[in-house]
């Protein structure tokens, strides 16, 4: 009897850049390499769960023992802030500090009713997404590493056989009375990319001369 392995077909997501410090300082990476420090430090678990082994006294078990962590750490990439951004928000109010681009802003026309007591800004994103099978990738926060931040990262679906901008979206809450700050570093993780498909994808960041980004983005 003959047993054949096939291997998996390889699918690659091309991310190119012109900006020298986003290449080098906060490139576009397998979220297994920015798992945050909280998981990190937790005990590993004792032996036994309530499942395999009723008498082993108290379950000692934390996250380092959940599947869905795991599978998403493993499946997904990461775009991290390619610049430092300060926000502050007093009521409906929201100044900004960067030496990136300027956060772009919806106006609430666009999006109705929805989140009555939060505003839009979108980040500018130096990353253009590329990949030529036209696969689908689901977008959402990096959850999991934001969980100091007062914000809303908008999840959604998206291919990128035609170039597209890695820009993001996020909701601020304006109806605090107090002000309050965000203060988001340059290689602060700030949503994954999760590929839907079985087929294996790898990530390779290009840096690439303005004009040819250009070319790219207007292709």
């Amino acid at each position: 009897m003959f047993t054949f392995f096939h291997k998996k077909e390889k699918i690659t997501l091309d991310v190119f850049t012109c900006d020298t410090v986003a290449y080098n300082c906060s490139p576009v990476v397998k979220a297994t390499k920015m798992i945050p420090d909280w998981w990190k430090e937790l005990p590993i678990p004792s032996i036994g769960d309530a499942f395999n082994n009723m008498d082993c006294g108290p379950i000692q078990t934390n996250m380092k023992r959940c599947f869905g962590f795991f599978e998403l750490f493993k499946k997904s990439f990461i775009v991290s802030m390619a610049y430092d951004l300060h926000l502050k928000i007093i009521n409906d109010v929201i100044n900004y500090y960067t030496l990136g681009p300027a956060p772009q802003f919806h106006q609430k026309s666009h999006y109705g009713d929805a989140f009555p007591n939060h505003k839009n800004i979108k980040i500018t994103s130096p990353w253009l997404f590329h990949e030529k099978t036209g696969i689908y990738f689901a977008v959402f926060g990096a959850e999991w590493n934001l969980h100091k931040f007062n914000i809303k990262v908008l999840p959604g679906i998206d291919n990128y056989i035609i170039p597209q901008q890695g820009n993001i979206n996020l909701m601020l809450q304006t109806n605090l009375k107090e002000e309050y700050n965000i203060y988001l570093k340059i290689g602060t993780p700030l949503y994954h990319i999760v590929p839907l498909t079985e087929k294996q994808v790898e990530i390779k960041c290009h840096l690439i001369t303005s004009d040819e980004y250009k070319k790219l983005l207007y292709k």
